[in-house]
């Protein structure tokens, strides 16, 4: 035993050694006196247990006593809380839902690109303004493009980085967005119901003037010109419009940086300005001793387009220099239906302003040459190709590319830039563009 056993402890050993000692005397001849009785110490009479349960004295319940006052502040601090909460959270929705979009890098083109691209594209635009027109593409390394977020955004073409965002003003979109030139800068132009907006190019400084009702923006030369009726046009010097009469019977096809618009007629051309009354017309440069009267179909770059009528249609290409305006070359043109009138030449410029197509006439503006196509329609055109049908199959052609077929899926650039080609892809519900550079061999 140690310090610490009780006294049960203690009589059960008591009792032990007295069993011992008996036993041990019987087996040595001792008489056993088990019959005997032995005093053993009495143990005491085990504890009575308690039936009944000690109560818990019951504690009435605590009332607090909050004043009127100091319950109504409580519940109004709680309410303008949150309030609070709420409009955080809204202005920082909104924060994120009106922040401008950029372009995202490192992502892959979902469907079949052109032959000569790569699917791994540099970026993708935003989602894109719907009916916007196609992308504008400036000195070849910068694409503009409208956002679905009516804003105008300039990306580095071989980064996808932005070089500016600027909001894109109220009104429906009436005509493309255009590189051109306003007061001599380059810039942005774009008309938007009866306003015509523009961006300086270098850091986006927004412009605009008002337009009337029914004026028709076009950027075939070098600025703007702004058709306002049969008879008047106007251009932008100084911020604001200035008119310019057109004589009757002629066609009023571009505008320079200067003012001057150059006007066309079968009878001839005009350098026309605001400040100058027209004269008579200058008369075509003749390919021949005799005069001819040809017909006026378009203007591109600083190139007039017209086609001479006959029994063999030809198109006669003039070039508009700074004083005066001179035959450049001609071509045959094939017969058939679409090239018997005028209104059936259709003409689809390049955005290079380098070439274009007549009806079914490739007309090299650069190289000076013109080349039958064959059964050919346009159906869009960039700055080195074009798509277009034979029949059912689509097929692609261009100055430097002999035509060829496009294959089923194919994917065809909107425009070129010097690091690979935009392609626009239909995702969900809107349209984006991917930058897709060549093909590695």
């Amino acid at each position: 035993m140690y310090e610490g056993d009780d006294e049960g402890t203690r009589r059960v050993a008591v009792r032990g050694i007295s069993t011992a000692l008996t036993t041990s005397a019987s087996r040595s001849g001792v008489p056993d006196s088990s019959d005997s009785p032995v005093a053993e110490p009495a143990s005491p009479p085990p504890p009575r247990r308690r039936n009944h349960r000690r109560s818990t004295p019951t504690r009435p319940p605590v009332t607090l006593a909050v004043p009127r006052r100091v319950l109504t502040r409580t519940v109004a601090v709680i309410a303008a809380l949150a309030v609070l909460g709420c409009a955080i959270a809204l202005m920082a929705w909104t924060v994120l839902r009106d922040r401008p979009q950029e372009a995202v890098t490192g992502v892959r083109y979902p469907a079949t690109p052109p032959a000569e691209w790569s699917a791994d594209a540099l970026w993708r635009s935003p989602a894109l303004l719907p009916k916007a027109g196609p992308a504008a593409v400036i000195g070849g390394d910068r694409v503009a493009v409208l956002t679905a977020q009516r804003r105008v955004l300039l990306i580095e073409a071989a980064t996808g980085a932005t070089r500016w965002s600027a909001p894109l003003p109220a009104g429906e979109v009436s005509s493309p967005l255009a590189s051109t030139t306003v007061d001599g800068q380059p810039a942005l132009a774009v008309q938007l119901s009866d306003r015509l907006a523009w961006w300086r190019i270098s850091d986006g400084t927004p412009g605009e003037v008002a337009l009337p009702t029914g004026a028709r923006a076009t950027y075939r030369g070098e600025a703007p010109l702004i058709g306002l009726d049969q008879s008047t046009v106007a251009v932008v010097q100084g911020g604001r419009l200035r008119r310019v009469a057109v004589p009757q019977g002629a066609l009023a096809m571009a505008a320079r940086t200067n003012g001057t618009v150059t006007a066309a007629a079968d009878t001839g051309w005009w350098h026309l300005r605001a400040d100058a009354a027209a004269g008579p017309a200058t008369p075509w440069e003749p390919i021949s001793r005799q005069s001819i009267r040809p017909t006026v179909i378009a203007y591109t770059g600083a190139a007039i387009i017209t086609v001479l009528p006959g029994k063999t249609l030809r198109t006669l290409v003039y070039s508009d220099r700074a004083h005066d305006i001179r035959f450049s070359f001609g071509g045959i043109l094939p017969t058939g239906p679409g090239n018997a009138t005028r209104v059936d030449l259709r003409w689809t410029p390049s955005p290079s302003r380098e070439w274009g197509i007549l009806s079914r006439s490739l007309i090299d503006l650069t190289r000076g040459r013109v080349v039958d196509l064959g059964a050919w329609t346009t159906r869009h055109i960039t700055s080195d190709r074009a798509l277009g049908t034979i029949g059912t199959q689509y097929a692609l052609v261009g100055p430097l590319i002999r035509r060829g077929v496009l294959l089923a899926g194919e994917g065809f650039p909107e425009e070129l830039t010097t690091s690979g080609a935009l392609v626009r892809s239909r995702e969900s519900a809107s349209e984006t563009l991917y930058l897709l550079p060549p093909r590695k061999p």
